[in-house]
């Protein structure tokens, strides 16, 4: 793996978290706990893309910065050998992940539009 994390080692963060001891990536299992709350929308988790296709913001109740938690994936993790069936089990995930992301963007669309309608009428 490149990026100087060739063998990872796991420190765990206050909150429980183990992060990557190099890059501080969250531990692929505690980002795939992360994602599944995000995707069965349980209040307070959040995934925000970045504009670099290797990395992943995972925001959560309790975590506002890296000193109380892992707060960001690096998916060059997912090709260490010991997590190969988790790369694989993730495939699907991504698919609802992004039926999450376009949902959220349409409830901020609609709550628009409705602010826009009302602040019309209130003119």
């Amino acid at each position: 793996m490149s990026g100087g994390c060739e063998n990872p080692t796991w420190r765990r963060a206050p909150n429980g978290d183990r992060t990557c001891s190099y890059c501080g990536s969250l531990h692929p299992e505690d980002f795939l706990d992360i994602m599944i709350k995000y995707i069965e929308q349980e209040p307070g988790y959040r995934l925000e893309t970045t504009s670099k296709p290797y990395k992943i913001y995972a925001n959560r109740s309790g975590v506002q910065n890296a000193s109380q938690g892992g707060i960001k994936f690096y998916f060059n993790h997912l090709v260490d050998p010991e997590h190969h069936e988790l790369f694989e089990g993730l495939k699907p995930l991504a698919s609802a992940v992004m039926a999450r992301k376009y949902q959220e963007m349409m409830e901020h669309l609609e709550h628009r539009a409705h602010k826009e309608v009302d602040d019309a009428g209130h003119s």
